[in-house]
């Protein structure tokens, strides 16, 4: 089956922290990638001097997404907290600037949101995305009054500090899965995301994918493996895996599936989705492997040092088949192939460990041994390097015993 289809995610996490230090009037300084914004001082003669800035945010898990903004004042420093609304998925907030105004005798604190680095290589859900940050504004000089604005718009702040800033989880409370079409096709594995989330208390917010895998003939059908929240990442994980029908007779021609997956959030939504096909993650194979293929081989209780791979070449079958065991933190992770590409003649594979969505998890560390195989286009890679979750295993070359650990994340 070729896997070279593509995850088309309409949707991605929003916003990501940024954090930085109070300066000496240089700039927004943060240690995010973003350091466009800027800190203007005014002259300060009557009223106050901005000495320097520092900018965090977080994502806003639940509640109440309208913008909201309040302030107070400790040490020297004006500290601003508040919710700016982004129009979809893709917007993440920083500071404009924070200026001295003396007509109006106050400090404005201008937040705006942006779109993330890496928007333009991904298509963003059609979701308003709250934002919750923390701007922290130094300044010399009297108590000065407070003006915040977003994107340009003037919030009515309150002094002390405000809203519930408890962080609620985001939870996956439910899952439905059906088949949506079946016949004869092409070879597609391919999948789309798309979020709504509940504009009030009571609302259901919804994550729902919608896509298509493919099997060898017409008795070829799918179910539903496994769905899970990955808060870290913002991010649905769904498995998706072919089954066999009831069918007496089976057509001899490539069947495409067509399947939805709605999952059910409380106290936000995903801002993105990873889906996997029989374990292999949808858009994780490169060009150059013809088929791709992972089968999780058993679970057992670890000590941590289990983590491990190993590699067969087979130049007669043109295939490379790569066992391994990834170490999970709980009972309930279990392990998928996150990608697998070929370069300069190496083919490199990451298996990446997941939660299997179960509600009852072990606090202990588990072993999930596994076993992937690969096909070509053309002649095998010579060398094989391996990573768990982004960190090097193990390399090998053809008709060489040796293997050695190295790090073939990117």
């Amino acid at each position: 089956m070729r896997r070279r289809q593509f995850v088309s995610a309409l949707s991605v996490a929003g916003a990501t922290g940024v954090t930085g230090c109070i300066g000496n009037g240089e700039g927004n300084e943060t240690d995010g990638n973003r350091t466009d914004g800027n800190t203007t001082d005014g002259d300060g003669a009557d009223g106050a001097t901005v000495t320097g800035t520092s900018f965090s945010t977080s994502p806003v898990r639940g509640g109440d997404i309208g913008e909201s903004a309040s302030y107070s004042f400790e040490d020297g420093s004006l500290n601003v907290t508040g919710v700016i609304v982004g129009s979809d998925a893709c917007k993440v907030a920083e500071l404009g600037s924070a200026v001295y105004d003396e007509e109006r005798g106050a400090i404005v604190v201008s937040v705006t949101t942006v779109n993330a680095d890496d928007a333009n290589r991904r298509m963003c859900a059609q979701v308003l995305t709250p934002i919750r940050y923390e701007a922290t504004v130094g300044f010399d000089g009297g108590q000065p009054e407070v003006v915040v604005t977003h994107d340009g718009e003037e919030v009515g702040a309150t002094e002390g500090v405000g809203g519930d800033r408890s962080e609620t989880n985001t939870t996956v409370t439910d899952s439905e899965f059906e088949v949506t079409a079946s016949g004869c096709g092409e070879e597609v594995d391919e999948a789309e995301y798309t979020a709504t989330q509940g504009m009030s208390e009571g609302d259901e917010s919804i994550g729902i994918v919608e896509g298509t895998l493919s099997g060898p003939d017409s008795c070829t059908t799918a179910e539903l493996g496994y769905t899970s929240y990955d808060a870290e990442d913002d991010t649905l994980v769904a498995d998706v895996r072919t089954a066999r029908t009831d069918d007496d007779a089976c057509a001899d021609c490539i069947t495409e599936v067509g399947y939805r997956i709605e999952a059910t959030f409380e106290n936000g939504v995903a801002g993105s989705a990873s889906v996997s096909h029989d374990g292999v993650v949808v858009d994780g194979i490169g060009d150059g492997i013809e088929t791709a293929g992972f089968t999780v081989e058993g679970r057992e209780n670890a000590s941590g040092d289990e983590g491990a791979a190993s590699t067969e070449f087979n130049e007669d079958e043109g295939r490379i088949v790569v066992s391994g065991t990834v170490v999970g933190n709980n009972g309930c992770a279990t392990a998928r192939l996150a990608e697998a590409t070929v370069k300069n003649g190496t083919l490199n594979v990451d298996v990446g460990t997941v939660s299997d969505g179960s509600e009852v998890c072990t606090q202990a560390l588990v072993a999930v041994r596994y076993e992937a195989t690969f096909s070509f286009d053309g002649e095998i890679p010579d060398e094989v390097s391996v990573s768990h979750d982004g960190t090097g295993v193990m390399s090998g070359a053809y008709a060489s015993e040796s293997t050695s650990a190295s790090n073939v994340s990117e």
